[in-house]
């Protein structure tokens, strides 16, 4: 039997291994990463963009028509290139140790962590740096200057 599938039976196995290969970066390697990030984050808003331009086109053609029908194919295959672009530019991102909060403002999230605790480094296309985390189970309004994660390792220590 494929070992994969008896994990599938048990969620918390599935869970432990895709913590496992998650990426974690520091705030310097992230803000090392921000040039690659954006490129990939403008390609991912483009083909989004594409994709559904593409998805309000609708043609209708009679099935005896051979140049209509090369076309549809042809017409075809670009969609699924794009869609197939579209998922292996997020995939990178998410191989980086990047999460995408949202395309449309170009909201990323570098997982990193605090000793043994994960957090989320906050970033903006457009943005120089990065100067905003969180904690994984905070969204984006829940942001805090990166200063107060200083003070609060800071303060970790003296304890």
């Amino acid at each position: 039997m494929n070992k994969l599938y008896k994990d599938e039976k048990h969620p918390q196995i599935m869970a432990k291994k895709i913590a496992a290969d998650r990426t974690y970066v520091t705030l310097d390697k992230a803000e090392k990463m921000i040039p690659t990030v954006e490129k990939l984050v403008f390609e991912l808003q483009l083909t989004a963009q594409a994709l559904e331009l593409l998805d309000t086109v609708e043609i209708e053609v009679e099935e005896d028509n051979q140049d209509a029908m090369r076309y549809i194919t042809q017409f075809n295959k670009d969609y699924h290139y794009l869609s197939y672009t579209f998922y292996e530019r997020l995939d990178r991102l998410e191989k980086m140790g990047c999460v995408l909060k949202d395309l449309d403002e170009g909201l990323i999230d570098f997982r990193s962590k605090v000793g043994k605790k994960d957090i989320l480094l906050c970033w903006k296309v457009g943005d120089k740096n990065i100067e905003y985390w969180h904690e994984t189970n905070a969204g984006y309004e829940n942001r805090k200057k990166i200063i107060n994660l200083e003070r609060k390792l800071n303060l970790e220590k003296k304890k």
